[in-house]
């Protein structure tokens, strides 16, 4: 899973921060035009993380597990 962004895509991502909502938009925008470079719930399942996803997120395994935090 590999992606290369042309300089347009390089340019949007660093300038999508100026406007509202620029970084969404713009990851919409590369997934629609480099599908297989993302990630889906299929491809997670299927990988090992080193440290335990902390959301829930789909994994086959992990090799430990973060120290929870306390609330402050």
């Amino acid at each position: 899973m590999s992606m290369l962004l042309t300089q347009e895509q390089r340019e949007a991502l660093l300038n999508s921060n100026e406007r509202v909502g620029g970084l969404e938009r713009a990851i919409r925008e590369l997934q629609g035009a480099n599908p297989g470079a993302f990630h889906t719930d299929a491809t997670l399942a299927q990988r090992i993380f080193f440290d335990r996803p902390l959301h829930g997120e789909p994994h086959h395994g992990f090799v430990r597990s973060m120290p929870q935090q306390k609330a402050a």
